[in-house]
């Protein structure tokens, strides 16, 4: 394995499963250009093509997983959220309209910076 391949994977932050699909991509591809004429005409076309759909569903499943798992969480989070507020604003109304009104400067500020975009 390339030693920029090692560096990437040590990064804490990166999804080890992606680091590991890119590898083996590259080391897909790497094999594939390195074989001779002769080593090619040995290569079942069907099978190299089986092996490579299978790597793309496998990413694509791995998305999808990843897609509805944010959703989840987002979902998780804001009922949470609204649990809080709700119970700031009955116990700490004062508290609550600071807070709301900050977090509406903020919003204000964040479309303003980002040119109304969202």
């Amino acid at each position: 394995m390339a030693r920029g391949s090692k560096q990437k994977m040590n990064k804490p932050d990166q999804d080890r499963t992606e680091e590991i699909i890119r590898t083996l991509s590259d080391l897909i591809l790497t094999s594939i250009q390195r074989l001779s004429d002769e080593d090619l005409e040995d290569v079942d076309p069907m099978k190299l093509m089986k092996q490579a759909s299978d790597l793309i569903r496998l990413t694509a499943y791995k998305k999808s997983v990843d897609i509805k798992n944010k959703k989840l969480s987002e979902v998780g989070f804001g009922a949470v959220k609204d649990k809080v507020f709700e119970a700031l604003a009955r116990q700490y109304p004062e508290l609550y309209e600071k807070l709301a009104a900050a977090i509406d400067e903020l919003s204000e500020e964040e479309e303003n910076y980002n040119g109304g975009e969202e």
